[in-house]
C-alpha cells in the first residue's frame, strides 16, 4: 500500500511552446469589449502595448450576453482600441475568449505608422443569439470605453438594441468549454431557484464577471 500521493499540477504550456505556437501570429489586436478595460488588460495581457483608438469598418456591435461583432454594411463601424501583443498575451486572450469554440478569429490589413500590418480580432461562433449583458459585464466594458476616450453612446445604444431584439434567455457560454449548449442547455439559476449550486461557473453573472479576471479576485480567491 502506498504511503504517499504524487501531486500533479497542470501549469499549461511552457514559454517556449507558446512562443513557437504563435511565432507567425499577427501581433496587432483590435479590442472592442471587456478587453478595452485597462485594469483587466493589464492583468490579462501585461506586455500588451496600447497603440491607439480605432474603427473597424463593415461590422456592427451586438450583445449576446457578452459583446460580439458581426459583418454588416460597409459604412457600419465598430469603435475600439489597437494593442500590440506578444505571444503570451495572445495565448491568454485565446484562453479568455474560449478560442476556437466560443470565439473565432479573423484578420484584416490595417495601416499603423504608415505601414500595412495584419490586425486580428475575435467574433463569436454563434452569430444568432441576442441577449442583454449582466450589469457587471456592461460596467466593465463601459469602463474600457472611458479608459480610452471612446464614445459611450455607441455602447449604450448597443445595450438598448439587445433589450429590444432579445431572442434567448441563455448565453451560449458552454461553447467556451466546447459544450454544445443547443443540445445540453445550461439552465441559469434565478432568485427563486432553491438548489444551492456548487459549481459557480454555471452561474451566468459570475461566469462573465470581468471585475474578476478569469473568475478570480486579485488574491486568487473565487
Amino acid at each position: 500500500m502506498y504511503n504517499y500521493w504524487n501531486q500533479y499540477i497542470y501549469r499549461g504550456p511552457s514559454a517556449q511552446e507558446i512562443q513557437a505556437k504563435y511565432m507567425k501570429h499577427p501581433r496587432y489586436y483590435f479590442a472592442y469589449g471587456s478587453n478595452l478595460n485597462k485594469k483587466q488588460m493589464t492583468v490579462r495581457c501585461p506586455t500588451a502595448k496600447f497603440i491607439g483608438a480605432a474603427e473597424l469598418s463593415g461590422f456592427k456591435l451586438v450583445f449576446r450576453g457578452v459583446l460580439d461583432i458581426e459583418h454588416s454594411r460597409s459604412n457600419s463601424k465598430v469603435i475600439g482600441a489597437i494593442f500590440k501583443v506578444k505571444s503570451k498575451d495572445i495565448y491568454n486572450l485565446d484562453q479568455y475568449e474560449g478560442y476556437p469554440t466560443f470565439y473565432t478569429k479573423e484578420t484584416v490589413i490595417a495601416k499603423i505608422n504608415n505601414k500595412n500590418v495584419k490586425l486580428f480580432y475575435y467574433l463569436m461562433v454563434n452569430q444568432f443569439d441576442v441577449k442583454p449583458p449582466s450589469q457587471s459585464y456592461y460596467d466593465s466594458c463601459l469602463q474600457g470605453y472611458k479608459d480610452w476616450g471612446l464614445d459611450i453612446k455607441r455602447l449604450q445604444q448597443c445595450r438598448n438594441n439587445s433589450r429590444q431584439e432579445q431572442n434567448t434567455k441563455v448565453v451560449d457560454c458552454g461553447a467556451k468549454w466546447d459544450i454544445k449548449t443547443r443540445t445540453k442547455t445550461i439552465n441559469v439559476p434565478t432568485t427563486t431557484y432553491k438548489e444551492s449550486w456548487q459549481d459557480t461557473d454555471l452561474n451566468q453573472d459570475s461566469l462573465f464577471d470581468d471585475t474578476k479576471p478569469y473568475g478570480f479576485s486579485s488574491k486568487g480567491e473565487k
